[in-house]
This record gives structure tokens, C-alpha cells and sequence, in this order.
């Protein structure tokens, strides 16, 4: 494989070897979407070792680390290397060190870390990168430069393109266009301004959309003049200069609640339908305005003040009442016939992942707010039907993009404050695509996962917003914590690969999102055994197991917690208060099938499985039918390992006297 590379920089940082050093650091790549594949087919940081001295070397001699109180975090494999050899070491968190490539048991951050090469035998540092390695960007590595067979390690290189196990030659100096400066900041305006571009570099040209498109060195406006802003609109900047490195692309949404309101039936450039395939039982169940003979039907308008018994400045106030996210990318990412993910909706996988822009702007005041650039996808199950015209939205913030993950307090205080991924879901059930809308409210899905809150247990956070798409009002939406690896580390303590992560249908990869499916497994095998013993103190034996206690209800650090005891009654309690008729058994299958919930489990701890509430809407009598609805069971639903389900392990645990008492307190 051939590499061309760019210096960009020369970073003079504390990075010399320490010691009279052979083995070195001689090129970082710590950005995951532009690394390497592995035998996984992954795509991972890496770090590239130099064998610069004159004899071989003992690899499993020496540690990789990126934390200065951790010396020998991740021992080298125990393998040679020659003079003049290369190795690289994935950084993907694996902990592998056989194979051609071995993998750390740590990943590195785009924006810049700490890493040292230490001589394990007297933790001495051999090299480190101080403060941190630098912040590279997207799609470059840092390293030395060679002459001849030697790296110069007199100054720190930044790369726009890698040579993974090869010399960086020296290469041509480009720099980097300073930054684009916006006159007027985003945010939410009553009356039209002027807003002056501008860049640090000399003889720069400024280019710039208004459409959500990317500006480039060829496509958009050239800046000459400043830009008058009259109504809600999206300004994407970048600038460029012969000879240098381009921008990146700042954005910046300017939205006017009065224009909001007037939100047409027919906006310029977005189609009145979606060609897109419908399935019958979702077209008939969506009514008869949602899709007709030139396919799906999309409405724009906002809904006059009359109708909703207000006031024209009563919808004003309301549209400043909650902060509001503010999504721009290329309408052809939601429109292309073939790959859009509006006309698409049913596409799954990084193949169906879109790069935008997202704004959070709090017309109150009480955020900050930021702007990132991150990846997105439609996530859900029913509503991904094509005759949903709103859809639920899953943001990534991947290397790929910009920031390798989100650093805010979506939160506050509530919760942590990086993410690496989080959830924009939206009512479907009950909303204006079907034809029982007056049952629509926005809370139950938050009521009960707030209700697992209030009991004391893990649970996902959401906040409310409005949401713009390219400047389009695309109604109320909420974000949500996803229940993933990243969540439960972030939250239990311990790294990603620590955590098993499932959910109530499985796809054609099983039902494990993170990690695998064997405490799961262990688990319904007990609960399957404790529904078919006969005596009470066997069945009390089998529960006593699942907590990790011998026979005599003594804790065993031999054996595995599977169950915490508190965390399934409160979960259960949750369901029944509310009469979810859609999780974990779903009445839409006459409760033959499980659904809508998550649960999370960390192999080595002592807490068991963490279960969590998704997706309620069907709760808290939905629909008038429902009111008083046993959901308490007991259901067939969980027999069979592909339906086990929380619910159907308690059931089986009522059968213990003690549990039962645990229940009733």
C-alpha cells in the first residue's frame, strides 16, 4: 500500500527520548476512522515502533502506556524486532498481542494525549509525548521525519496522510488557512443584520452556502460583501488559499421564531413527496393523507395560532421556551433517491450514516450551547416505516468528523458530560401520522425512565428541544442517553469491552449490541431450571446462585453476580404502575414475544444485570382501552432463550418466598 504524505507542522514539544533510546515512537495515528483496517475489519488508532538501533530487540521488555500514574499499562508482545524494523500496535482498547498486529488495551483521543514507551524491568521512560501528543485533526498522524535510516527526533511532525510501517520522508511545507470569523454568533433573531466573514490569512478565499450544502474551493458563493440575514436561515463557511491546507467548515443557523410560524407548505428546494416503497399495513395504519399515488406525503406547514385556540406571539414564546438543536448538512444526505435516509429510512449501519452539522442554542441563555460535527442515522424500529414522515435520529461524534466524541452537559449535574453517541427520538405512536393523535403526549417514554430515577436505579436521561432541519421547523424532539458499552462505562466504572449490552430483539448478529451473550445465556439457564424445580429450597438455592452467595446465602467471589434483586423488582414495579402493554412483553404479539427493553451487565462486577425502560409510549392508558390492563401476567413470553425477557425472570423468581417478600416491601 502506497502513502503520500504533507507536513503540516513542526510541533516543538517535550518529546525527546529520555534515554539513549533504540526502540522509539516514530508515528501516531490517533484518529480511529482514518486508521487502519484490522482483522476485524475495524478501523483503529495505531502507534508505529522504530527499531533505530543495530541489534534486535525484546518487545515484551517494554510498555505502552497513556496514563503517567500506569507505567506498564500494556506490556509488548513477547516477539523481535530487527534493526531497521517497524511494528505497528493497533490502539483499539482489544488487549490482543498475538497476531501480526497486536492491540492495546487503550485507545487514544484525536485532540491530544498522553503516551510513553517505558522499560518495564525499572519503569523507566524511554520516550513520552508531553504535555500530549498534539492534536493532529481528522485524517492525520503525527511522527519524525527520516534522514536516511535515522528518524529526527528533534521535532514532532503532523501529517495530513500516514506511512504505517514505513519512513516519513520529508515532504513538501503546507500550512493551514486560519480559521473563519463570523460577525454576528448564531442564535435567535427578531430583525434582519449583516454578517461580515473574514479569515487571518492573508489573500484567503472565503466561499459560502446557504443551502446546507459544503462550501469548497469550487462550489458556493464567493465572499465579497457581508451577507444580509433576513429570515431563519444556514450559513456554512470555509476558506482556502493556493498552496495552503483549507478550513474546515463552520456553520452557523440563524433562526426567527416569526419566520418559524410561517413555515410554507412548499419549501424552495424540498420535495412535496417521498418516492419511496410503503408497506400496506403501515400505509393503511398511517391514514389516508400520508401517502397517495406519487408516494409518501411530506408536510412542511406550521399549524395556524386559530387552530390551536393561540395567539401568534403565543407560538413565538413557545418556540423560545425550550433551547433547540439545529442540524445542516447536504439535503441530498435526506433526499437522494437512492441514498437518502428520509426516502431510505429503513437502512441500518455505518453505510446509512450521514455527516451534518449539529448546533444546540438556547434562546433563554441558560446553555452555552456548542456546535459539532458528527455523523447520523435514523434509528428506530416501527417508525422507520417510509410512511413515518418524522423519524427518530441517532448522532455519532466519530474522529471521522471532527471531535472524536461530545464534551457538554447535555445533563447539568443530572449526568456525565462526554457522549460518544446519543439518541433525538420523537413521539410516533399517537402523533399526527396516525389517526389517534389526540392521544399524543410527549412524557410517557420519559415518565418511566424518570420513575427508574426516582427508585434509586440506573436509568437514561433526556431533555427537550425543538429541532431544525437545514432551517426547516421539524417539530419537538428528545434527546436520550443510549444504554450502550460507552454509557455503562461512563457510569459503572471500567472500560467498554468490560460490559455486555443486549436488547429484547435480536438482529442476525444475536442479541448482544456490545460485548457477548454468555451471562445472559447462564442467567435464562437458571431461570429456566428454577421453572421447572419442584422444591422451594432448591428454587431458593438457584436465586441465591444468581447473586453470587453459596447455598447458605454467603457471598462466593468464585461465583458470577448475574441478578441484582432490587434493580428487577424496581424495573418490574415501573411496568405494572404504568401498564406498558409494549415491554418487556408486547401485547401486539398477544404477549408471545418480548420487547422494547435493554439490559447491561459487567462480567467481572458484583452488581448483575442493570435493566432498562425504552421506548414507552404504550403506557399510562395510551390509548382509553387500556385502562386498567393487567400487564402484570403471567406471560407465556421468555420460555424460549430468543424471548427471555426480565419479566418472565420474574415471574419465575415470585416462585421464591423470599424474593416475593422482597417484592412486596
Amino acid at each position: 500500500m502506497m502513502f503520500y504524505r504533507i507536513l503540516v507542522a513542526g510541533l516543538c514539544l517535550g518529546v525527546f527520548p529520555t534515554l539513549r533510546a533504540e526502540l522509539l515512537v516514530s508515528e501516531v495515528m490517533p484518529g480511529t476512522e482514518h486508521g487502519y483496517l484490522d482483522e476485524d475489519g475495524a478501523r483503529n488508532d495505531w502507534i508505529e515502533l522504530f527499531n533505530a538501533g543495530d541489534r534486535v530487540l525484546e518487545l515484551g521488555l517494554f510498555s505502552l502506556t497513556d496514563d503517567p500514574e500506569l507505567l506498564t499499562k500494556w506490556q509488548l508482545p513477547e516477539r523481535r524486532l530487527d534493526p531497521g524494523e517497524f511494528l505497528v500496535v493497533f490502539a483499539s482498547g482489544k488487549d490482543r498481542r498475538q497476531g501480526e498486529f497486536p492491540h492495546t488495551n487503550f485507545k487514544l483521543k484525536s485532540e491530544g494525549e498522553y503516551l510513553a514507551l517505558v522499560r518495564i524491568e525499572d519503569r523507566k521512560i524511554i520516550q513520552e509525548f508531553l504535555p500530549s501528543l498534539p492534536p493532529v485533526g481528522k485524517g492525520r498522524s503525527c511522527g519524525y521525519l527520516f534522514r536516511g535510516d535515522r528518524p529526527l527526533m528533534d521535532k514532532l511532525t503532523v501529517f495530513s496522510r500516514s506511512t504505517p510501517g514505513a519512513r516519513n520522508d520529508a515532504p513538501s511545507i503546507q500550512p493551514r488557512v486560519k480559521d473563519t470569523k463570523f460577525s454576528v454568533d448564531r442564535g435567535f433573531y427578531q430583525k434582519p443584520f449583516e454578517v461580515e466573514l473574514s479569515s487571518a490569512t492573508e489573500g484567503a478565499e472565503i466561499r459560502y452556502t446557504l443551502d446546507g450544502s459544503p462550501p469548497s474551493s469550487r462550489q458556493g458563493l464567493i465572499y465579497e460583501d457581508p451577507i444580509l440575514i433576513e429570515e431563519t436561515s444556514v450559513l456554512r463557511v470555509m476558506a482556502w488559499k493556493e498552496g495552503h491546507l483549507p478550513t474546515d467548515i463552520d456553520t452557523a443557523s440563524y433562526i426567527f421564531p416569526s419566520h418559524v410560524l410561517k413555515q410554507p407548505a412548499r419549501p424552495e428546494g424540498w420535495p412535496t413527496h417521498y418516492d419511496a416503497k410503503v408497506n400496506p399495513f403501515f400505509a393503511r395504519i398511517a391514514g389516508k393523507d400520508a401517502v397517495d399515488d406519487e408516494g409518501v406525503v411530506v408536510k412542511y406547514a406550521m399549524a395556524s395560532p386559530e387552530s390551536l385556540d393561540a395567539q401568534p406571539e403565543d407560538l413565538e414564546a413557545a418556540l423560545l421556551a425550550l433551547p433547540s438543536i439545529s442540524i445542516v448538512t447536504d439535503k441530498r444526505h435526506f433526499l437522494d433517491s437512492r441514498t437518502g435516509i428520509h426516502v431510505k429510512p429503513e437502512g441500518r449501519g455505518r453505510e446509512w450514516e450521514r455527516p451534518v452539522s449539529v448546533e444546540l442554542i438556547d434562546p433563554r441563555g441558560r446553555e452555552p450551547g456548542f456546535q459539532i460535527d458528527a455523523g447520523i442515522r435514523v434509528r428506530g424500529g416501527h417508525s422507520r416505516s417510509a410512511a413515518c414522515q418524522k423519524h427518530g435520529y441517532r448522532l455519532y461524534f466519530r474522529k471521522e468528523y471532527g471531535a472524536g466524541e461530545l464534551d457538554y452537559p447535555l445533563f447539568g449535574d443530572e449526568g456525565v458530560s462526554r457522549f460518544d453517541d446519543i439518541d433525538l427520538r420523537t413521539a410516533q405512536n399517537y402523533s399526527y401520522h396516525y389517526s389517534d393523535s389526540s392521544h399524543h403526549t410527549l412524557v410517557r417514554d420519559v415518565f418511566s425512565r424518570d420513575c427508574q430515577r426516582d427508585l434509586g436505579q440506573p436509568y437514561t436521561r433526556s431533555r427537550y428541544y425543538h429541532l431544525y432541519l437545514n432551517g426547516l421547523y421539524w417539530g419537538i424532539y428528545q434527546t436520550q442517553e443510549h444504554a450502550e458499552a460507552s454509557y455503562a462505562a461512563r457510569y459503572f466504572g471500567g472500560e467498554d469491552e468490560a460490559f455486555d449490552v443486549l436488547k429484547a430483539k435480536p438482529s442476525k448478529e444475536g442479541r448482544a449490541t456490545d460485548g457477548n451473550e454468555r451471562g445472559w445465556k447462564r442467567l435464562w439457564t437458571i431461570a429456566n431450571a428454577m421453572a421447572r424445580e419442584e422444591f422451594p429450597a432448591d428454587r431458593l438455592s438457584l436465586l441465591r446462585s444468581l447473586q453470587g452467595l453459596n447455598a447458605d446465602g454467603i457471598p462466593d467471589p468464585m461465583f458470577p453476580v448475574y441478578l441484582d434483586v432490587d434493580n428487577l423488582i424496581d424495573y418490574m414495579l415501573v411496568i405494572f404502575l404504568t401498564g406498558n402493554f409494549d415491554g418487556p412483553v408486547t401485547q401486539f404479539a398477544r404477549n408471545f414475544a418480548s420487547n422494547n427493553w435493554f439490559s447491561i451487565w459487567k462480567r467481572n462486577g458484583r452488581d448483575g444485570f442493570h435493566f432498562f425502560c425504552h421506548d414507552s409510549e404504550h403506557s399510562l392508558a395510551a390509548e382509553p382501552a387500556t385502562v386498567g390492563i393487567n400487564r402484570v401476567g403471567p406471560f407465556i413470553a421468555g420460555t424460549t432463550y430468543d424471548q427471555f425477557n426480565p419479566q418472565w425472570l420474574h415471574q419465575q423468581l415470585m416462585s421464591v418466598e423470599w424474593y416475593c417478600e422482597r417484592f412486596r416491601v
